[in-house]
């Protein structure tokens, strides 16, 4: 019985196996020639040496790369610039210096007045101003800037007059009173044209005085 049911098994197995040979293509014999290729076929052609295709196809015509990114690295750390009102009252030449995110600035302005009479009587006025503060200029990007900050002013104020043909005795007053700076700043990391605007308020016994400011210059 067992004997029988191992022949059945063996006769199963072997009607499968010999039809799934039977499709499969027998191997060219060793050494015989290869298959010729079939009517019509053609091999691609060879590429050039040193050809090496694009990794993602050539460029439509007309197209240009974009150019690299603008560095944000500051090399300019100095900057020079005329200030229209601000902590000097009217006017001040000044000069800037960027420390990390920090920029320093200290200038200098001078107004002078004189009256002339037909008698030769004469009377003059002048003031100085010398502003400085710190401006913290982190805030946005490297170039445009909003900046906070706060300083003081020295203020020299002298007077005189020549009263028929004497001259008074010229009578001068210094103080300091302080300001704040809130605006904005046009300032390039690599150099070039420079502009601060905002508001200035000045802060002395007489109160508080809000006060804008317009600055042109470079940086360098």
């Amino acid at each position: 019985m067992r004997i029988a049911v191992c022949g059945g098994v063996a006769v199963i197995c072997a009607s499968f196996a010999f039809p799934a040979l039977a499709q499969k293509p027998a191997a060219p014999p060793p050494g015989a020639p290869p298959r010729a290729a079939p009517p019509g076929y053609a091999p691609p052609p060879a590429a050039p040496p040193g050809y090496a295709p694009p990794p993602y196809g050539a460029p439509p015509p007309g197209y240009y790369p974009p150019p690299p990114p603008e560095s944000q690295e500051r090399t300019a750390m100095n900057g020079l610039y005329v200030e229209g009102l601000g902590p000097a009252i009217l006017y001040s030449f000044n000069y800037d210096r960027v420390i990390s995110d920090v920029a320093l600035r200290v200038g200098f302005g001078y107004v002078s007045v004189g009256v002339n009479s037909t008698n030769g009587d004469s009377a003059h006025a002048y003031f100085a101003t010398i502003p400085f503060d710190i401006n913290y200029i982190g805030l946005g990007s490297k170039k445009h800037i909003f900046e906070i900050g706060a300083g003081g002013t020295v203020l020299l104020v002298g007077a005189g007059a020549n009263l028929v043909g004497v001259d008074s005795k010229s009578e001068s007053q210094t103080t300091i009173y302080g300001h704040l700076n809130l605006g904005y700043r046009l300032q390039p990391p690599q150099g070039g044209f420079m502009l601060r605007t905002g508001i200035s308020p000045l802060i002395g016994a007489g109160g508080f005085l809000p006060w804008p400011y317009i600055a042109l210059g470079a940086t360098f």
